[in-house]
Parts: structure tokens; sequence; C-alpha cells
């Protein structure tokens, strides 16, 4: 998982030199702000960016989840998020869903990382990595956000 401000995705090393990174985060900088809610198609079948809102889950309600051949991208435009992750090898798995190429496991008492996802910031989440997305902030009650959907073999 790697989390930083959008607007400093240029410097980060090898992002900017690959044209699928490169479209991608230059959509988050220069179309999502201004994007409806709705489904975006970026260019190859499975990369798509999906704008919306909601209230922040409890735990309870939040699922704990990886995907093996996606990577998400999480930007919030305003408002936050928590992310929580974890290592697989420490969780069980339940159930697998093609629908949403998703692994979903049984969560624990707490997951040993927390990013507080504000406004502007990007949290890339690449395959196998779980996580558990739409968390309360202190201060924050809801988050309006984009999650790109990046097949891992565009890259």
């Amino acid at each position: 998982m790697i989390t930083f401000k959008l607007s400093d995705w240029r410097t980060i090393p090898g992002l900017a030199a690959n044209p699928v990174w490169a479209k991608t985060l230059a959509w988050l900088e220069t179309e999502a702000p201004k994007a409806a809610e709705g489904m975006y198609n970026l260019g190859a079948e499975g990369w798509s960016a999906r704008v919306f809102g909601y209230s922040h889950r409890s735990r309870e309600r939040a699922a704990l989840e990886s995907h093996r051949h996606t990577i998400d991208l999480h930007l919030t435009l305003d408002g936050a998020e928590g992310i929580e992750s974890d290592l697989p090898e420490r969780l069980v798995k339940t159930t697998y869903s093609v629908e949403n190429e998703a692994d979903y496991y049984e969560k624990p008492a707490a997951c040993p990382t927390f990013v507080a996802n504000l406004k502007g910031m990007v949290t890339i989440i690449l395959p196998g990595e779980v996580h558990m997305t739409g968390l309360a902030v202190p201060g924050f009650t809801q988050v309006r956000k984009v999650v790109v959907k990046l097949p891992a073999k565009l890259l």
C-alpha cells in the first residue's frame, strides 16, 4: 500500500514514466475533481474509475478484502476515510467473488495499519494487499471519492 498527495505523483519514481500510471493519475488530477458520480472507462477492459460518496461505515459493516489481479487507487475528493490493512497470512479467507474480483476475510479485532485518506490523498492498493475502506476518521463523517480499478496486466 502506497499513500501520497495526488499533487506529488510526478515525483514518485516510476509513476510518471509509465504511460498507464501517468494516464490514470493525470485523469485523477484533471477530470476527477469535476466528474459527476458514476463510472468512467479509462481506455481498456476493466480499467475504470468510479466517482461516489457515502457516510462512513462501521468496522462491522465494512468488507475486509483483497484483489488477485486488480490494483485499486483511492482518491479522496472531499471529507476523509479510514483504510485499514493487514497481512493475508494473518487472516482467515472466507469467500471469493468473481464479480468483484475479491477475496474476503474474517476481520480481526484490529488491523495493524490504518491510513487516514484525507482530501487530495491517493492510496494505491496492490493485488494481494488486504484492505478495508470507508472507515471513520476523527472530525469527518463522510467521504466523496474516486476508486480506479487498474488491471495489473496493463502494467
